[in-house]
């Protein structure tokens, strides 16, 4: 009887192939499944080899489903998410939310988000909960979760923070968990890289109420790097533009409950202007002396800093304290002062034909107005004897009557912030008490002169 060698048959159709072999060579003679070679490899058996044709396949994902798997049928992969307040061990639903496996959480080994980077290497506490009034399918939770970053950040903020101990102290940003959960205190040591790479530079930012003089953080909050404030030399925040020349009185405390990594907090405060103004309003201005004379928010405990902090004439910016200017609440604020239509003094529409110069006689009315109002604010605030009112915080009270006497002399917004820039730059100089009557005229007369030079 003739024996037919397979081997030799597969190399030759390996070599040589035909399109016409499986249709002419009868499928009778083709080996059984289980048909293994004498020489052949024992772990081709098992199909553990490289070169193994069939591999088993990749199971479901959570927040990643197969494209082709319709999605009534997914809803085997995870129960139904659960609804209520209890605090559960983590299960399978937190351990999905933990592997991050959205395409807008990571691209493939990085991670696109620094608070994600930060909470997913900590350890899941609980499994989420939804509300009652939010219940949904496990695929409705995974289309809402892989919808956008800020929903996956929620997700593990609730398995890996701290649950608020109860509803009162709960807040009303996220409606959809049934509990309110923030990362409170960091477990990791600091990472030391941001996208700016200025985090290695920085110690772990500080707690408590306990003051400190300016440090590392305070310099770095000036410098008001954020591509928010800042586009090349040129400062594009109004109110950053005025809080950078002010001088610095301490270092930035966070709230013991806010507590994060250097890389969390830059990333924090670089996210958007107000955060950035906020951070600079906490290192430049007054800080309440105790807890009675801050504002009702920041004695609720809002906000990530830990001292209420204003500026004690904020120069017709509209601004309260620092935490309210991060949460946008400054017209609730008791520090809030309403804004100063500067910029439509600065450019008002002028009727067509009509001249807008000042003459040099209403110009010098001007300053010497100025230059009484500016000592008139000088001796009340003096005679008041507060041992809180320096030099700094005189000059900052006349700040905004300077811009709106300049801004009679029809001059471009660049001009203004030009001249601001030079008003503070004097009040770095310039620090201490205010003692007499001439040195305050000496000082008046200085500004005087900075109008007459414009």
């Amino acid at each position: 009887m003739h024996v037919v060698d397979w081997r030799n048959i597969f190399d030759l159709l390996l070599l040589q192939p035909s399109p016409t072999f499986f249709f002419l060579f009868p499928l009778h003679l083709l080996p059984p499944s289980n048909f293994h070679p004498q020489n052949s490899n024992p772990c081709d058996r098992d199909g553990s080899s490289p070169t193994s044709i069939s591999s088993p396949a990749p199971a479901s994902s959570f927040l990643a489903p197969d494209p082709g798997t319709a999605r009534v049928g997914r809803t085997t992969v995870l129960p139904p998410p659960s609804i209520g307040r209890d605090l559960n061990p983590p299960a399978e639903c937190a351990k999905e939310v933990m592997e991050l496996n959205s395409p807008k959480a990571r691209r493939g080994h990085a991670i696109l988000s620094p608070l994600l980077e930060d909470l997913v290497a900590r350890p899941p506490r609980r499994e989420p909960q939804l509300r009652e009034s939010r219940r949904m399918t496990e695929p409705a939770l995974r289309a809402h979760l892989v919808a956008n970053l800020p929903n996956i950040e929620a997700a593990l903020m609730v398995v890996v923070g701290t649950v608020k101990e109860t509803t009162d102290q709960e807040c009303t940003h996220y409606k959809g968990w049934k509990d309110c959960f923030e990362p409170i205190t960091s477990i990791l040591p600091d990472s030391g890289a941001t996208p700016q790479g200025r985090s290695r530079h920085l110690p772990r930012p500080v707690t408590g109420r306990r003051r400190l003089p300016p440090g590392p953080w305070a310099k770095g909050f000036m410098q008001a790097n954020s591509t928010k404030v800042r586009r090349g030399h040129h400062i594009t925040s109004p109110i950053v533009a005025k809080l950078k020349y002010m001088p610095k009185q301490r270092e930035p405390h966070l709230r013991d409950s806010r507590a994060m990594t250097n890389t969390l907090l830059l990333s924090h405060v670089d996210n958007t202007a107000r955060n950035m103004e906020a951070a600079m309003m906490t290192t430049v201005g007054q800080a309440a002396i105790n807890i009675d004379l801050e504002c009702d928010s920041c004695q609720e405990g809002n906000g990530p800093w830990a001292r209420c902090v204003h500026l004690p004439y904020d120069e017709g910016l509209g601004m309260g304290c620092n935490n309210c200017r991060q949460l946008n609440r400054e017209q609730s604020c008791k520090h809030y002062r309403p804004p100063v239509a500067i910029a439509q003094i600065i450019s008002p529409t002028p009727r067509r034909g009509q001249a807008r110069r000042e003459t040099n006689a209403t110009r010098q009315a001007l300053i010497l107005e100025l230059e009484e109002q500016l000592r008139d604010q000088l001796v009340n605030m003096q005679n008041e004897g507060s041992h809180l009112v320096t030099l700094t915080e005189a000059m900052q009270a006349s700040l905004h009557c300077l811009a709106l006497a300049v801004a009679r002399q029809n001059v471009t917004d660049a001009q203004i912030e030009l001249y601001e820039g030079q008003i503070a730059g004097i009040l770095t100089v310039q620090r201490g008490q205010v003692h007499n009557l001439a040195t305050q005229h000496a000082i008046a007369s200085r500004l005087s002169d900075l109008l007459r030079r414009r």
